[in-house]
């Protein structure tokens, strides 16, 4: 659960530069880019972590009932 919470203080991090990059691009297509790409995959990687995490709790609660955890 650690982890997940560093993950998504990270995943934050990395949007709210994103955002700073996106506002401050000043119309240059290279620095939009750039920021778009930033806050897609901040977002990606958010989404990667918290799927995981239900993954393993599913599964881990799963075997918790199977075999007597």
């Amino acid at each position: 659960k650690t982890l997940v919470g560093i993950a998504g203080a990270v995943a934050v991090v990395f949007m709210v530069i994103g955002g700073f990059h996106y506002i401050t691009s000043s119309g240059h297509p290279e620095k939009l880019d750039k920021a778009k790409k930033t806050l897609l995959y901040s977002g990606v990687g958010l989404v990667i972590v918290l799927a995981a995490y239900t993954i393993v709790d599913f599964v881990a609660g799963i075997a918790k009932s199977s075999f007597g955890g």
